[in-house]
């Protein structure tokens, strides 16, 4: 899957550097249990809970579905214990951690997803008390509003693993986890030490230090790191991965057969640290014991689900939409479904190339902090069609996009499949329309101007010369569009340009000798059997000076060219061609965008 990799690399130019502390390997999540205090909902007012109360029924309640993380001693990452009575309710009211309580109670994301949850009666039961009676009433009908829901079971631990197996283990030695820091990625190279190509036919973690460890990855090929070394995670692999573990998520373990796995090949221990307690002696050795036997029996590989280019607008809901024909006859055997924080809902169906539609996986109430595999057997067929969907909640300014910060969204299933497909990631375009949304450095009343959208072709061409002139005052609005490819080859895959297009929809604006540029753009490529969507949002502004050779200088005062892009352009008449060079990108490319005046 190494072509895959590299043809995905050209669609994360625009991305920046992941946040020191918050890249994606495939799974990620705060604290699920404890939300900032300036966002719990008072409990009652000056309402202060009872303490005999707590004593004689409360507490029982709190250990039986709180205890696994916040009990006596805290675990997984967890701030605080729920078991002592004056720090619950010291504090500031709406500020205190029965508050938190309350507000995750109500929200039903307490218990976090894949831990026993409370049923109405004692869900009732702890909120009456925690706001003293002020939630008194009947018992609600099934979960809470909001609350996780999904239609398929976490995949079964056999609990012993397959007979006849050897075992390596690739632990953190004693990784000190500074007191200070919530959320911490480490990343652990290792060699697999095997002496000839293996099956894996079992996974499972192994937890040392259970105050602060939060989910642990294993990620295949990931590069930056010798074998032997560690460090801060960055964007190790954000397409692959090879287990994922979660508090609540037991072995991963195959019936027959198993994952392949060579002498020497790179394995990346990811493990995500949460010291929110501020322990001052973390010395963690967790990690994964990895049963292999001999390559016989079913190969199982991974087939990657979901669409790469979407956006979502601020302060709304949308989705993102992604569809992939099956290449071959495969059995389908579980599934880890993937969003990062802004994920609300996951479904996937399955339509069949006989006739009719068949669900695949539905997850409603998305939780963040609890990624699972799920038993998803099913048989699929050549010529089948499985749709993904993925609804977000915007809740910032600015628009929210494909990335592998979790600050960023991703919509895939991870799914494991017999036998191995050609390539380990299957999407194709949906034909959801463009539509122009001004961003924030647009124009005043760009909206108005109600820029079409255009449809360009990709090819394999140098960039074109463009010859400058003097600068334009005016407004312009998009009417062509073209992307010039540096070269056709990605890996082991060529271009197909036919099938590659763009379309774009914006406006421009030149005043004073300044630009105000505001672009939606959306590139379709495709390369051998995968096809990838990228959404490219463009809106700067700033002064501009013109340059010898066409050149195009930008002082940007309100945001930025994505990925170190130059600008050059071109006066054709009243029209005008602006260029934008990625040299620097995975794959060198030039993005041509004609102008016209506007109405």
């Amino acid at each position: 899957m190494r072509w895959t990799a590299a043809l995905v690399a050209l669609w994360l130019w625009g991305c920046g550097e992941a946040a020191e502390d918050a890249p994606d390997g495939g799974a990620a999540a705060p604290d699920a249990a404890a939300p900032d205090a300036a966002a719990a909902p008072d409990a009652g007012g000056s309402c202060v809970p009872e303490r005999a109360a707590f004593a004689d029924d409360v507490a029982a309640r709190l250990e039986t579905w709180c205890g696994a993380c916040h009990g006596e001693s805290t675990l997984f990452g967890a701030p605080f214990t729920l078991l002592d009575y004056d720090a619950l309710v010291a504090g500031e009211p709406g500020a205190r951690r029965v508050d938190r309580v309350v507000a995750r109670l109500r929200e039903g994301t307490m218990p976090p997803a894949g831990q026993p949850q409370p049923d109405s009666e004692a869900r009732m039961a702890l909120l009456d008390w925690a706001t003293c009676g002020a939630n008194r009433g009947e018992p609600p009908e099934g979960p809470p509003p909001g609350g996780f829901e999904v239609d398929r079971p976490i995949l079964p631990d056999p609990g012993e693993p397959p007979a006849g197996t050897d075992f390596f283990e690739l632990r953190a030695g004693r990784f000190a986890v500074p007191a200070d820091r919530s959320d911490h990625y480490e990343c652990f190279s290792f060699a697999a030490p095997v002496d000839g190509e293996r099956f894996i036919r079992r996974i499972e973690t192994i937890v040392d230090d259970a105050r602060v460890v939060h989910h642990i990855v294993v990620i295949p090929g990931a590069e930056g790191l010798e074998a032997g070394a560690h460090g801060r995670c960055r964007n190790e692999n954000a397409l692959q991965l090879i287990y994922g573990w979660a508090p609540g998520q037991g072995a991963l373990q195959f019936a027959e057969g198993g994952l392949r796995v060579r002498p020497g090949e790179r394995l990346t221990l990811q493990i995500h640290y949460n010291n929110s307690a501020g322990h001052t002696d973390v010395a963690d050795s967790s990690g994964i014991r990895v049963y292999h036997g001999p390559a016989e029996g079913p190969e199982v590989g991974m087939l990657i689900f979901g669409p790469l280019g979407f956006a979502v607008p601020g302060r709304s809901e949308g989705d993102a939409l992604g569809a992939c024909t099956l290449p071959q006859d495969m059995r389908l055997l579980a599934s880890f479904p993937h969003m990062h924080e802004f994920g609300h809902a996951f479904e996937q169906t399955v339509e069949r190339a006989a006739g009719g539609v068949e669900p695949l996986i539905t997850l409603r109430g998305w939780d963040f902090a609890s990624q699972f595999v799920y038993e998803t057997p099913m048989d699929l067929r050549a010529g089948d069609v499985v749709r993904t969907r993925c609804v977000f909640r915007n809740p910032n300014e600015g628009p929210i996009g494909f990335g592998p910060r979790t600050g960023d969204e991703m919509c895939f299933n991870f799914a494991y499949v017999t036998p191995p497909p050609p390539n380990g990631y299957c999407n194709e375009e949906m034909e959801a329309p463009l539509v122009y949304a001004p961003g924030a450095c647009a124009p005043e009343g760009a909206a108005t101007l109600a820029p079409p959208t255009v449809k360009g072709e990709i090819v394999v061409a140098p960039p074109p010369t463009l010859a400058g002139g003097a600068l334009p005052e005016g407004r312009f609005v998009v009417d062509g569009a073209a992307v010039m490819l540096g070269r056709a080859q990605v890996g082991s895959s060529e271009v197909d340009v036919e099938k590659s297009n763009v379309r774009m929809a914006g406006v421009a604006d030149f005043a004073d000798g300044a630009l105000r540029l505001d672009v939606n753009a959306s590139l379709h490529f495709v390369a051998g059997a995968l096809a990838l969507d990228r959404a490219i949002p463009l809106s700067v502004a700033g002064a501009v000076t013109a340059g010898e050779g066409g050149g195009l200088t930008l002082d940007a005062a309100c945001g930025s060219i994505p990925g170190g892009g130059t600008l050059s352009f071109e006066r054709m008449g009243e029209r005008l061609r602006l260029g934008v060079n990625f040299s620097g990108a995975a794959i060198p490319l030039f993005v041509q965008v004609d102008l016209r005046p506007a109405d």
